[in-house]
Order: C-alpha cells, then sequence, then structure tokens
C-alpha cells in the first residue's frame, strides 16, 4: 500500500517537473543563408524546430529567343523623275531575336535580314539622227571625131585665050587640086557618179523596267516596357535604334542627254543605314515555355540612301506587322 503511495508521488513530482521545465524554456528565431537567392527561416524551440523558406526573386526574370518575320506596307522609294515610275514593291525583313527580362523591362536585340526591293517602269523618249548616203549613177555618151589624114585629087585642063587685038591666041594648061579628108568616129560612154546624203530624225517611244534593290544586315537595340499583363497575355510598347549595313544593291537612274538607262555607282551610297524603331507588342504563352508575338511598328529613317541628291530623296519610312515565335528559358 505504501509502495503504491510513494509511487504516485514520485509521477507526480515528476509531472511538476517537467510542466516547469517546459514553460521555462525560451524561443530562439535565426535566418540561415542557404543559397544566393534562397532565405531559410529557423525557429529554435528546444526539442521542436520549425521552419520556413523565403524566395527571393532574381533580378533577371526571364530570357528569350526565337525567330521574327515583318513585311513593310511602305512605298519606302520616292521618285522625284518623272520618267520613273513605281510598278511593284516587295519589302520584307527576317530575323532572330534574343530578349532579356528585368522585372517589366525588356532589352531586345538580334540580327535581321532586310531587304527593300521595287520594280520602277522607265517611260521615256528617245531621239536619234540616221544618216544614209545614196549613190547616184548617170550615164553619158559622146562620139569623138578623128581625122586620118587628107589625100588631093589632081585635074588637069586646058583654058585659051583669045587677043582680038593682037589676033593672037594664047593656050594655058591649068591643073585643079582637091583635097579629100578621112574621118573617124568613135562613141564614148562614161558615167556621172552623185552622191546623196539622207538625214533622217528617229522617235523611239521605249518603256523600259528595272528592279532596285537594297539589302542590309541589321542589328537592333530596343527597349520594351511591359504594361499590362493577363493570364497568358501581356503587352509592351518598345522603342529604339536600328542599325544597318549594305550588303547588296542595284540603282539606276535616267540620263536625259544620252537618252539612257543608267546604273547608279555603289559609291553614292551610304554603306550604314540608321533608322528609329518605335513598337507595341502582343505575347501569347502557348505554355510556359513558348510564346507567339505580334507586333506592329513605325521605322522611320535618318537620312538618304545617297550621299548626293539623286533620284532618291528620302530612305524608308517603314511601317508593318512583325510575327514571332520565341522560348522562354
Amino acid at each position: 500500500m505504501k509502495s503504491e503511495i510513494i509511487k504516485k508521488c514520485c509521477f507526480f513530482v515528476l509531472l511538476t517537473f517537467l510542466f516547469y521545465f517546459i514553460s521555462a524554456q525560451t524561443d530562439d528565431t535565426i535566418k540561415v543563408h542557404i543559397q544566393n537567392n534562397i532565405y531559410d527561416t529557423v525557429i529554435i524551440h528546444e526539442t521542436v524546430i520549425l521552419y520556413d523558406t523565403i524566395w527571393k526573386e532574381p533580378i533577371i526574370t526571364a530570357y528569350s529567343a526565337g525567330f521574327s518575320a515583318a513585311s513593310f506596307f511602305t512605298v519606302w522609294r520616292k521618285f522625284n523623275n518623272s520618267i520613273i515610275n513605281l510598278s511593284k514593291q516587295q519589302n520584307y525583313s527576317i530575323g532572330i531575336d534574343a530578349e532579356l527580362e528585368i522585372d517589366r523591362w525588356k532589352f531586345s536585340t538580334g540580327f535581321y535580314l532586310t531587304e527593300m526591293k521595287q520594280n520602277a517602269l522607265f517611260n521615256f523618249t528617245s531621239i536619234s539622227i540616221d544618216t544614209s548616203i545614196v549613190t547616184q549613177i548617170t550615164p553619158h555618151n559622146e562620139t569623138h571625131y578623128d581625122t586620118t589624114g587628107v589625100y588631093y585629087e589632081y585635074f588637069t585642063h586646058d583654058s585659051t585665050y583669045f587677043d582680038p587685038i593682037e589676033h593672037d591666041s594664047v593656050t594655058i594648061t591649068i591643073t585643079d587640086t582637091i583635097p579629100h579628108y578621112n574621118i573617124d568616129t568613135t562613141e564614148i560612154t562614161y558615167n556621172d557618179t552623185t552622191f546623196l546624203t539622207n538625214i533622217d530624225t528617229l522617235n523611239k517611244d521605249t518603256i523600259a523596267a528595272r528592279n532596285f534593290i537594297y539589302r542590309y544586315a541589321e542589328i537592333p537595340l530596343i527597349f520594351k516596357f511591359k504594361i499590362a499583363e493577363f493570364k497568358n497575355l501581356n503587352i509592351d510598347i518598345g522603342v529604339g535604334f536600328i542599325a544597318g549595313i549594305l550588303i547588296k544593291y542595284e540603282s539606276y537612274d535616267y540620263n536625259s542627254e544620252t537618252g539612257r538607262i543608267i546604273a547608279h555607282n555603289k559609291a553614292d551610297l551610304y554603306k550604314f543605314l540608321p533608322s528609329i524603331w518605335l513598337s507595341a507588342g502582343f505575347n501569347y504563352h502557348i505554355s510556359d515555355n513558348l510564346l507567339i508575338r505580334f507586333e506592329p511598328y513605325y521605322n522611320p529613317g535618318l537620312r538618304s540612301v545617297y550621299k548626293k541628291e539623286l533620284s532618291v530623296v528620302k530612305i524608308p519610312d517603314r511601317y508593318g506587322v512583325k510575327l514571332g515565335i520565341k522560348y522562354v528559358f
């Protein structure tokens, strides 16, 4: 009986001691730096450890890269020559884009291959002088007389003369000489040559087609700002600069003095073509890593193609729509 009472007292004492020990303990909270972007909050509670993981957002929130293509809806070349008329045009740009995203800001660059192609008609009249020489031959006939010599024929007769006073007669012998001429006739034919020069003025109406081609390699430097974000769609606006380097050209003009179509010299063109970029982009996420982009843009040029004033008075003020697909890392 006593031993049972002793056991109950010991259990009560132990229970009281345990309650006192638990109520007397203190809590301590520390932060342990695990990685650059992760902080663990650790709460040490004597025998119990509670922890909470806090994630810190990275500075760069996303990377993306992809392919894009665009077409211009503008007549980029203006002719100040009434002889040259635009027939049709094919302007396009294709390339790759790389984009870096920091919070709501984006920085985009890449490489574009841009070609501006127009077909123009030259409608002009050329004047030429056609000179021809006509040879006219007129035949003539002449008769030439050639005397080959003369011979004489002699006739002798007597003539009696009577003198009535003296009553005497005298006989005189008389000789007559008759000359004879032989004449030879020669017929001569000769030609009279006359040269006649005919001058004819020819007016030739000409319609000729030529392709004007300017191909540039372009590097964009564009800053974008995200203005709206929905579930799978976000919208941004962009502004930037595009640097273009000339890699191919075909260009022609009309020389009114010679009446000919002439090719422009490459030395007359600027190799560097700068322009400004303004755009609005609509990004639709197909998945977490894939999106398609629809981007209307306006891209005014900053100077002419040519170093001197020719038929082109301004390089393109391009505007159009760029379509692209990107992979988000």
